[in-house]
């Protein structure tokens, strides 16, 4: 009786070790679908030249770095289209996001959508400016591009021109279309200034600072951007350089030429909030932490004081209509 007890439970256990056998493998099995799932679903790394059809076999450099391949990534925008980027791996923010989501400050690029599509066909048929101060590897300037807004993209670092140039031919966007500036933007003209690329970061570079291991020459956007242009919207990415890049744009300012404006303000920087408020522009804030959701307008007490508690904002700034 004690002998047959025993392999009756012993039966018992080999049968439920069947079942957990079978549940583990179809729970296993599940598993591995939603992981393919979710990695089909990121856009495409395109690291390899001529790999995918629609490349088309055009594109061919020899990177930086010791990098055999380029690292090209497809956005998930609307329309999408290549960008060429630094290496995920050590570019942490623009690059990674990039080919992780296929976007950047995707709240942006619901206002730039939202402002463009406002206006009549392709950007008014061509005749509105978007200028990208602080370009980075000009992904907000290519965006404007090919929802067909001419184009002013301003940026210091050699590496990322290169990059831009690259996406332009990627993308068949004409110099016509397309003005690329290889200059620092400030309040005067042919000065020199210094500055180090952070490896972890290009687009964290600064002038702020005034020292470092790379060097350029100034310019003004009054002087880059010619009179009577009408300017849909002036986006600035410099790193703390915010005030003397618009003390460039005295004209442009004061012509009421531009429309909007785009720019992270520090709270050791709230003069440029005064800047802007006697030209005559609104201020919208964004919400923190990158989060999607409604802009909230403030006056310019509202905005000093909000500047305080979260050190620094994404403003929208708009010029009021008289």
């Amino acid at each position: 009786m004690i002998s047959s007890a025993y392999y009756a439970l012993l039966r018992s256990f080999r049968s439920r070790d069947r079942r957990c056998k079978i549940i583990l493998a179809i729970v296993g099995t599940i598993l591995v679908f939603i992981c393919y799932w979710f990695l089909s679903s990121f856009p495409r790394v395109h690291r390899t030249p001529g790999t995918y059809s629609d490349l088309g076999g055009r594109y061919c450099v020899l990177c930086e770095g010791g990098e055999r391949e380029p690292f090209i990534a497809k956005t998930s925008t609307n329309p999408p289209f290549y960008i060429r980027t630094a290496s995920p791996k050590y570019d942490l923010f623009v690059s990674r996001d990039l080919h992780m989501v296929g976007t950047w400050d995707p709240l942006l690029i619901d206002v730039m959508t939202e402002l463009i599509d406002a206006l009549p066909p392709h950007c008014d048929n061509g005749s509105r400016l978007v200028i990208d101060a602080g370009a980075n590897m000009g992904f907000y300037g290519l965006f404007a591009a090919m929802r067909g807004c001419r184009v002013a993209s301003i940026e210091i670092q050699d590496r990322l021109i290169s990059y831009i140039q690259t996406s332009l031919s990627l993308n068949d966007i004409s110099q016509s279309q397309f003005a690329l500036h290889h200059v620092a933007l400030s309040d005067t003209k042919g000065d020199r200034v210094y500055f180090t690329p952070k490896a972890s970061n290009l687009g964290g570079t600064s002038l702020e600072r005034g020292v470092g291991t790379s060097s350029i020459l100034t310019d003004t956007l009054d002087n880059l951007i010619p009179p009577g242009e009408n300017v849909l919207l002036l986006k600035i990415d410099v790193e703390g350089f915010e005030e003397k890049v618009l003390a460039g744009a005295t004209r442009l300012l004061s012509d009421r030429s531009v429309q909007h404006i785009a720019a992270e303000i520090r709270n050791t920087k709230s003069a440029v909030l005064g800047l802007l408020d006697r030209a005559g522009y609104e201020m919208l804030a964004f919400p923190g932490d990158g989060k999607r959701g409604p802009l909230t307008w403030m006056t310019r007490q509202e905005a000093e004081k909000a500047l305080v508690e979260r050190e620094r904002i994404d403003f929208l700034f708009r010029l009021i209509k008289k």
